[in-house]
């Protein structure tokens, strides 16, 4: 018995020194300030990348709900506003800023993406060319729908309705509902 338990200790002390080895060996690359009562609901991915410039920071506002699958990779800055509901398998690039504002409901299989590849030299390979970075912001009480894609630059007004499926490529207005690919005004929610 006390053989059984000496091993699950020693178990328990290599996990926690690879947590440690982990946490140290990624600590310059981001910054997360998450607050007590913030539930995240299973496993997420959190993949800085290297930039002399800056590091990956991820802010919680208060009290979120974020469920599982959720995938941040870049060096930007991601703010999550009190109230925010990142529901199953969203994807975030974040190479500049995204802020989503408070009591916003995010479906799943949401992209959202604030950086794009430089391609208008053909006879440079596209990898080599770069990128562009835009900030996204999405206003407060905001649903977006399963599976829409939010690209650079694009400022969603608070009150807004995204389709499922949308490619939001331009800002909306508040209180509108837009959809389709790429996306496009379709009518205003008091309307």
């Amino acid at each position: 018995m006390s053989r059984i338990i000496t091993v699950f200790i020693i178990g328990l002390q290599r996990i926690k020194a690879r947590i440690l080895a982990m946490y140290y060996f990624f600590h310059p690359l981001f910054d997360i300030k998450q607050p007590f009562h913030t539930q995240i609901l299973g496993t997420i991915s959190i993949k800085p990348r290297y930039n002399k410039k800056s590091n990956l920071k991820i802010s919680i506002d208060g009290k979120c709900v974020i469920n599982k699958g959720l995938c941040i990779q870049g060096c930007g800055e991601l703010k999550l506003s009190n109230g925010v509901n990142l529901n199953d398998n969203c994807y975030v690039i974040v190479n500049d800023s995204i802020l989503i504002g408070r009591n916003t409901i995010i479906a799943p299989h949401v992209a959202m993406i604030d950086t794009s590849h430089n391609f208008k030299d053909p006879q440079i390979p596209i990898k080599s060319q770069g990128s562009t970075t835009k900030p996204i912001s999405i206003g407060e009480n905001v649903w977006i729908g399963r599976g829409a894609t939010i690209l650079m630059g694009v400022t969603i007004g608070s009150g807004s309705i995204i389709a499922a499926g949308s490619v939001v490529n331009k800002d909306s207005a508040p209180n509108s509902i837009v959809g389709g690919v790429p996306s496009k005004f379709l009518t205003f929610r008091n309307a």
